[in-house]
């Protein structure tokens, strides 16, 4: 079973880990940007097929997917900094 702060521990890694990988969907001009980085990588490894240019609606799901992840791992390790709400959701603490 895992402690508390083991808990804590994983939690607040996947957040940093989340923020890291999903940061560049956050606004048009870095997803524009991530999406010529990720073109100009695949035609440098000659890799198949090409990466499609983006409708407005698909920029917009981008970066609602990277507001919400960024919020969420923003406001997530505070959540369980909170004694009760730790010992609700890791219930190895009730011990």
């Amino acid at each position: 079973m895992w402690t508390s702060t083991q808990y804590r521990h994983v939690v607040r890694g996947s957040a940093w880990y989340d923020l890291i990988v999903t940061a560049a969907f956050v606004t048009p001009w870095s997803f524009a940007a991530l999406h010529g980085v990720l073109t100009a990588l695949g035609q440098a490894l000659d890799l198949p097929g090409e990466l499609p240019a983006f409708a407005p609606m698909h920029m917009l799901m981008a970066n609602l997917l990277g507001s919400v992840v960024c919020v969420w791992a923003a406001k997530l390790p505070r959540f369980f900094t909170t004694p009760w709400k730790t010992r609700v959701l890791c219930p190895s603490s009730w011990m």
